[in-house]
């Protein structure tokens, strides 16, 4: 089931919906952004030195790539071709 404006809703192709979907992409993408800091502050100690195998650090990538996901299925929802066939996908690009 997806979460964000399936193609098939009657609302999919509102300006308010669309809007939405911007700004989720946009929560997004800073939230990955604050994850990929994270990840570094978690990684590489103030010294400069590298640390890996700590369970804080696995914890950081995971939360990464869960975001970047997240980011990413976000930006297929807002591409402007929602009909049929556009893009040369065939059931619109929100899936």
């Amino acid at each position: 089931m997806d979460i964000y404006f399936p193609s098939f809703s009657p609302m999919s192709g509102c300006k308010g919906c669309s809007v939405v979907g911007y700004v989720v992409a946009a929560v997004y993408a800073i939230v990955t952004l604050i994850t990929l800091y994270a990840a570094y502050n978690t990684h590489i100690l103030p010294d400069g030195s590298f640390i890996a195998g700590a369970p804080e650090g696995s914890l950081a990538l995971l939360t990464v790539i869960f975001s970047f996901h997240l980011f990413i299925k976000a930006l297929k929802c807002c591409c402007p071709c929602k009909k049929d066939g556009a893009c040369g996908t065939s059931g619109g690009c929100c899936k």
